[in-house]
């Protein structure tokens, strides 16, 4: 009974900040429409609620001479999603209808306790209308409905005292626009319903073809759409396709979704794949533990039982980011999202083949460095950390040498710092060819110091002289390494220390590297952490040397990403989109900030409900690793046999 209380309280507990359709209602108690007797809108109301599905928002409220002085709706309601995983059916669309009876009783008993208004405003209405449709997303569906006779009585605009001619409405509308009383209503699309309201009072059809008139060219002039004007409610079919008069599709219930669905809630306890007929099961609580798939070459590692995770986070519209290490993978993964109706929330990167060609997508990492992690401020650290851990990969792949030693790997580091913080006080942006031309312009002896033909010198200098007598610790620590530390050092130790970061940032600047990750950004990486976008590295390692180093990066940023989306510590857990991370031949791009990631992200955060992304390191048959970690729901997939398990 706890858990079926639970369920319905969710369910009951309209939230309309992820409502894929506003539907707002309002109800003419003027004289001229309303004798103050029962309630002649009741099966109007009716017919706009049996439209109403999961993730729709319902707003209903009277039209009298109060206007936007009524205060807040008389009807507020919202229906969540229906899930597939924990959601039953005999439970939840009885407590849909009950909830829909609820809101028309709602309105019967405003009704009872209300007297015929003398004015009508309508305008009022709309402006009512408007300031609440204009605190949702521009994506989602806004539609209005309106029981009224369309007789404007306001202080205004007072539509029973003019002939209304077409000279007045073009009047009128530039006297509410010069004053600024036009409702915004961009895109909203609206139903006067003219019936039962004209049928007590004496409209004439002259009269009420005028109104019609006024009404077209003012909403036009707001932005709306007015799809009619009539005595019943036509073309309302439910979700109507902004701009069109098709209906969009309806939103699918039960998975597989219909491509523009969403899922709104993730409890932990959701099902994602039943593992045998005993009945255990793989959770989305499970899927944030560190798991693992291990296997022979070709025995399905990718096509099946990665395969199968893979199709359960599409199933529930995560958002991911999707390595393809081998030429078909692009295809194979094509077919997948396909089969779920994700193709939409794909973002493809691929690499041009020639440098002067422009990819297919691409992301400048420094700014998401700063934008992300920054707080808009160009951070040295931030960025020399991210450096470093090429620099491992880089190191890891081409095997064990003199920047293994934790010295020269610290040297390397010092060098990227200096020559970053000297950017960052400068321009508040990161340049990699300005870094390398740093390091090949570091000077190698103290006379050398006073020569400003050195990038080095003179980004120090000029850094220095804009902090003033006041520069902060950290930046002395680099002016000091730059003008002393480094022309004292022995000449083997500058070689080495400087070839290590060359060989780093030439990795990052050469083909196709440079142009996928520290040029343009062509899409919003919050598409993926919150949007169900699927960021797709098209990449294989055969044909691109760099493949690794783009992967690890990518991985890197959206990993520690994920960790600090705002809505963490604002929303209940379950609202929280989950992110999987699929690592197709997990060798290539493992480093070891991977395993610190794990190891340090259970004291992150102090709540239980944030999670560790999963490695599934695939094969034939799924096995858990009981290491829990916890970090951002999302879900790391790993494919391959790699060099080490976390």
């Amino acid at each position: 009974m706890k858990a079926l209380s639970t369920l319905l309280a969710l369910l009951l507990s309209g939230n309309g900040c992820f409502a894929e359709r506003v539907i707002f209602t309002g109800f003419d108690l003027s004289g001229t429409a309303w004798r103050g007797e029962g309630n002649p809108y009741d099966n109007g109301l009716k017919e706009v609620l049996s439209t109403v599905e999961g993730g729709d928002h319902v707003y209903g409220a009277v039209i009298n001479e109060r206007g936007l002085a009524n205060g807040a709706p008389v009807i507020d309601f919202g229906i969540r999603p229906y899930s597939f995983w924990s959601d039953k059916r005999n439970e939840y669309e009885p407590a849909v209808q009950t909830k829909l009876k609820m809101q028309r009783e709602a309105l019967n008993n405003v009704l009872k306790s209300s007297t015929p208004s003398k004015k009508t405003e309508i305008i009022g209405f709309l402006h009512s209308a408007a300031q609440i449709l204009n605190g949702y997303p521009a994506k989602t569906v806004k539609q209005i409905v309106i029981w009224t006779d369309g007789l404007q009585e306001g202080d205004e605009v007072d539509l029973a005292r003019i002939v209304i001619t077409d000279q007045q409405i073009s009047k009128i509308i530039e006297t509410e626009r010069g004053a600024g009383r036009l409702p915004k209503l961009n895109g909203v699309a609206i139903w006067f319903v003219t019936s039962p309201s004209v049928e007590s009072t004496q409209f004439t059809t002259s009269k009420l073809l005028r109104l019609e008139a006024f009404w077209r060219k003012y909403l036009q002039a707001c932005g709306a759409d007015l799809k009619a004007f009539s005595p019943v409610l036509v073309n309302f079919g439910g979700h109507m396709a902004m701009g069109s008069d098709a209906p969009s599709l309806r939103r699918s219930k039960s998975p597989p979704f219909n491509k523009g669905a969403t899922m709104h809630i993730w409890p932990e306890e959701m099902e994602l794949l039943r593992l045998n007929s005993a009945g255990d099961s793989l959770t989305l609580k499970d899927t944030f533990n560190g798991s693992i798939i291990t296997g022979e070459k070709g025995c399905g590692k990718t096509s099946g039982s990665a395969a199968h995770l893979h199709a359960c986070f599409l199933a529930i519209g995560a958002g991911g980011f999707v390595f393809c290490p081998k030429r078909t993978d692009a295809r194979d993964y094509g077919r997948l999202f396909t089969r779920w109706s994700r193709d939409g929330d794909v973002i493809t990167m691929r690499p041009a083949h020639e440098w002067t060609e422009e990819p297919i997508n691409s992301i400048n990492i420094l700014e998401a460095e700063q934008k992300l992690f920054g707080h808009g401020n160009a951070s040295a650290t931030n960025v020399t950390t991210l450096l470093m851990k090429v620099s491992d990969l880089v190191q890891r792949q081409s095997g064990p040498g003199a920047t293994k030693e934790a010295f020269w790997r610290e040297y390397a580091r010092t060098i990227n710092h200096a020559g970053l913080t000297g950017q960052s006080e400068v321009s508040n942006k990161f340049d990699l060819k300005l870094l390398l031309k740093f390091v090949n312009e570091l000077p190698n002896s103290l006379a050398e110091t006073e020569d400003n033909s050195l990038y080095s010198v003179a980004l120090m200098r000029e850094a220095k002289a804009k902090l003033g007598d006041s520069a902060p610790y950290d930046f002395m620590l680099a002016y000091n390494f730059v003008m002393r530390e480094w022309p004292l050092s022995p000449p083997n130790a500058r070689s080495s220390g400087a070839l290590t970061v060359q060989v780093m940032l030439s990795s990052l600047l050469s083909h196709p590297l440079r142009q996928l990750l520290f040029e343009k950004t062509t899409f919003d990486l919050d598409r993926v952490l919150n949007h169900g976008g699927i960021l797709l590295l098209d990449m294989n390692v055969d044909d691109y040397p760099q493949a690794g180093i783009a992967g690890m990066i990518l991985k890197d940023i959206i990993s520690r990403a994920a960790q600090v989306r705002p809505q963490l510590g604002s929303v209940e857990p379950q609202f929280v989109q989950p992110v999987y991370l699929l690592v197709d031949e997990y060798p290539e791009y493992a480093i070891d900030a991977d395993e610190k990631h794990a190891r340090m992200a259970r004291s992150a955060r102090p709540r239980p409900d944030l999670h560790l992304p999963v490695n599934f390191i695939a094969q034939g048959s799924v096995s858990r690793q009981g290491k829990s970690a916890e970090l951002a729901r999302s879900c790391r997939i790993a494919l391959g046999a790699p060099e080490r398990v976390i």
